[in-house]
């Protein structure tokens, strides 16, 4: 039977509009459901180009970081180069204060050394040939008096008390000295 044709029965008006209904339905669920895809696909679309340009504002914040840390970093080297440099200089400059702060008192000690062997030799300074920078305080002869005292004369060394009677004396307890300790009577009796 290839060409039988089936017939269908007559549909009543309640089975039509509750059909129409249904289908109406099944619409407008599909409508629903594509918008939703629709605000879904846009929502990730949104989604997927915050992330991308975060990731492109973070690369350039990276890079950025990163030619800031290099310019840091020739700052730096710039920086202890200077130092360097500054504290050569305070090292020579330092070097050359000592040296001539030996120079001058070495110069100071040979024309004081000059002037004592001039007035030994009862030279007046001006024959010694040398300008007078310094000129020594002249030794005065004053006699010094001594303010300390005399050392007062030691007592005379005392005799400990002798018992007469034997039996008294030894009942009494003998002391010992002890090696390490000093005895009461001076050495230089």
């Amino acid at each position: 039977m290839p060409g039988a044709l089936i017939d269908r029965p007559k549909m009543t008006k309640t089975m039509y509009q509750a059909l129409k209904r249904h289908i109406m339905k099944e619409r407008e669920r599909k409508k629903q459901e594509q918008e939703q895809d629709a605000m879904m696909m846009e929502r990730i679309k949104k989604e997927e180009e915050m992330r991308k340009k975060k990731e492109q504002e973070d690369s350039l914040t990276l890079e950025q970081t990163k030619e800031q840390i290099a310019q840091l970093d020739k700052k730096m080297e710039d920086l202890k180069a200077e130092k360097h440099d500054l504290f050569s200089q305070l090292k020579k400059v330092l070097h050359q204060e000592d040296e001539t702060r030996k120079k001058a008192q070495l110069k100071e000690q040979s024309e004081l050394q000059i002037m004592q062997h001039s007035t030994v030799l009862g030279l007046p300074h001006a024959m010694t040939g040398r300008p007078i920078l310094y000129r020594p305080p002249q030794p005065q002869m004053v006699q010094q008096v001594s303010l300390k005292r005399g050392r007062s004369p030691s007592p005379p060394p005392t005799q400990p008390y002798q018992y007469n009677n034997k039996m008294m004396a030894a009942s009494l307890p003998v002391e010992k000295p002890h090696p390490y300790t000093h005895t009461s009577q001076p050495d230089y009796i």
